[in-house]
């Protein structure tokens, strides 16, 4: 089980798209979009559970497979780049299950969209389905007490993701620098050509950091490994000097 930003996910192998009839909303392909239905009062709604059934066409060094949820009606978008996923086997299914806490903001006759996005060649989506997660609402009462002074103020669905908003209202949860100086124009692709410049978010600084840091090591690294390997040369050097000299004595 994967836990990031509240969002719940898990991967299964080897499973049919018989698993998207226990979905409403289902495509067959990787886009779904619909209405929140309404519903007794009695009931509230408290997530978005999301399936996708995906499949590994070949081999490939760094794919991607990430999803975007939006609630077109109230203008608030989030893309979701998971820090690990399941990679099948070629020709094999695979299912990537997530579970998203934003009940607090699907009303009756918002409009929800559904985007699973993967590298083409190397991956394709079959199919997607989306459940409206439901509880009574003495119980999602008690659950939001209990969450509410777990979220306030973590980097969360529902806490602070102010250092994730790329544009107003939009959300890129990653803290993976997947597509290096392409970054920029990847999330002008995914949220249109008002995003700030990856740069100048908070949240990206510390994943840029991270990688400036796993950068900054190799270099050490390397460089060390390379001093103790011309150490090790002038030692041999030094070792053979030594023996030619004694011979010459001799």
């Amino acid at each position: 089980m994967l836990y990031e930003y509240g969002i719940m996910s898990t991967y299964l192998q080897g499973i049919k798209d018989k698993i998207m009839a226990t979905y409403k909303y289902t495509s067959l392909s990787d886009f779904l979009c619909f209405l929140v239905p309404s519903h007794p009062q009695k009931n509230r709604i408290l997530g978005l559970s999301v399936s996708c059934l995906y499949r590994s066409l070949g081999e490939y060094k760094v794919p991607f497979l990430f999803s975007k949820i939006s609630n077109r009606t109230k203008g608030l978008t989030w893309v979701y780049n998971p820090m690990v996923y399941c990679k099948p086997k070629v020709d094999e299914d695979a299912v990537w299950l997530s579970y998203w806490p934003i009940g607090n903001i699907l009303d009756d006759g918002d409009e929800v969209n559904v985007v699973i996005y993967v590298e083409k060649g190397t991956m394709m989506v079959c199919e997607c389905g989306a459940n409206l997660v439901y509880m009574d609402d003495g119980e999602v009462q008690e659950e939001e007490n209990c969450e509410n002074s777990t979220r306030r103020g973590e980097e969360v669905i529902g806490g602070d993701l102010s250092e994730f908003e790329v544009t107003t209202g939009s959300y890129y949860l990653c803290r993976r620098d997947l597509f290096g100086l392409e970054t920029s124009s990847w999330l002008k692709w995914l949220f249109g050509d008002n995003v700030v410049h990856y740069t100048d978010s908070p949240g990206w600084r510390k994943a840029l950091q991270s990688a400036q840091s796993r950068e900054l090591r190799y270099y050490v690294n390397t460089f060390l490994k390379v001093c103790k390997y011309l150490n090790l040369l002038y030692s041999l050097n030094a070792n053979y000097s030594s023996v030619t000299l004694t011979k010459s004595i001799c």
